[in-house]
């Protein structure tokens, strides 16, 4: 899978993950992270979303390293609004988030001059018994 995404191949990686699952082969995270990291890259958000989706159907946990790696990338492309979207289908199930999730999804709201909405996403963190870290107050107060 490495070698078809690096050459650009990310269709057949995708088939491949799939094959392998199939085949009662489960994905770390690891894995997850790379693909999640490499259809980012290229802007297939979309594959990206399907792996993470299938994956937790099938009831295998995220990382939140593998989910802050596509927000990450979707906030550089700048889907910060899906990457919003992501975060609260996320948080909604309770699943893969941390103190970086939050101040990704701040960061990149301060920077769209979408101040009020990134101080509801602060507001969340205390909501959620997450707390905010150096980062956090350094984003807020600049």
């Amino acid at each position: 899978m490495r070698s078809l995404c690096y050459e650009g191949l990310y269709d057949l990686a995708k088939m491949v993950f799939d094959d392998m699952r199939i085949d009662g082969h489960l994905p770390d995270n690891c894995v997850l992270g790379f693909l999640v990291s490499s259809f980012s890259q290229a802007g297939k958000f979309d594959i990206a979303g399907k792996v993470l989706s299938e994956v937790q159907s099938e009831g295998l946990g995220v990382s939140s390293f593998v989910l802050n790696n596509m927000l990450n990338m979707m906030v550089k492309q700048n889907l910060v609004e899906e990457a919003v979207s992501l975060y609260k289908e996320h948080l909604r199930s309770n699943s893969c988030v941390d103190t970086w999730t939050f101040n990704i999804l701040i960061r990149s709201l301060c920077r769209v001059g979408k101040v009020d909405q990134a101080v509801e996403i602060f507001s969340d963190m205390g909501n959620f018994g997450y707390f905010p870290d150096i980062v956090t107050y350094n984003t807020i107060i600049n």
